[in-house]
């Protein structure tokens, strides 16, 4: 059963040509997900809330609001512009599509979407988090959460610069990597500015 509908899932994305906005979808909020929890961790941290489940709890309710936001803005976008294109498909075939199977393929191809666009922020922000998760059932050092939680950042950062830069398809693999990494960097380097200024 589960095949089957793998199977029709994925016939609903190439008639619908969507296998280009979900990948999209995906590694722009999985980008936005893992700046806004490093943001989060390193504003916390400079300000004396390095507790371990005040981090936790503050990252995945932030990441969780992003999700709902995520899931909320990109359905509607993109059923508006599905219905607009059945519509004009419609215009031009002189017949109805919503029960046809490019109808179905449009509406969960929508439903998709939105998925995508509110897990991939809450998927990252979990690795990232991967220590503070982690510390208390393995004994892992309190103190070490934030090092091991940006090194994580850092590397998830570099994983997806590289994946763009693959897509891209014009040898900028490593030019992509550095520049996702080093925007992760930065939100580390603006915590150490901050930190000894206050």
């Amino acid at each position: 059963m589960a095949q089957g509908f793998l199977t029709m899932l994925r016939e609903y994305i190439r008639l619908t040509e969507a296998d280009e906005i979900l990948r999209r979808y995906f590694l722009i909020n999985s980008f936005d997900g893992a700046m806004a929890t490093l943001g989060v961790m390193s504003g916390l941290r400079i300000s004396g809330s390095s507790d371990m489940w005040t981090v936790l709890i503050t990252c995945i309710n932030s990441s969780v609001a992003m999700g709902i936001s995520g899931f909320a803005g990109t359905f509607l976008v993109e059923k508006a512009e599905r219905e607009r294109e059945l519509t004009d498909m419609e215009r031009e075939l002189f017949m109805d599509l919503d029960d046809s199977i490019l109808g179905k393929a449009s509406r969960a191809v929508t439903v998709l979407s939105a998925i995508i666009d509110s897990l991939s922020p809450l998927i990252s922000s979990m690795i990232i988090l991967l220590p503070y998760m982690t510390a208390p059932l393995l004994g892992f050092p309190a103190e070490l959460c934030f090092p091991v939680s940006f090194i994580l950042a850092a590397v998830l950062l570099f994983i997806l610069g590289y994946y763009l830069g693959k897509i891209s398809n014009r040898g900028k693999i490593m030019q992509y990597a550095l520049i996702t990494t080093s925007a992760g960097l930065l939100v580390g380097l603006m915590s150490i500015l901050w930190s000894g200024m206050s």
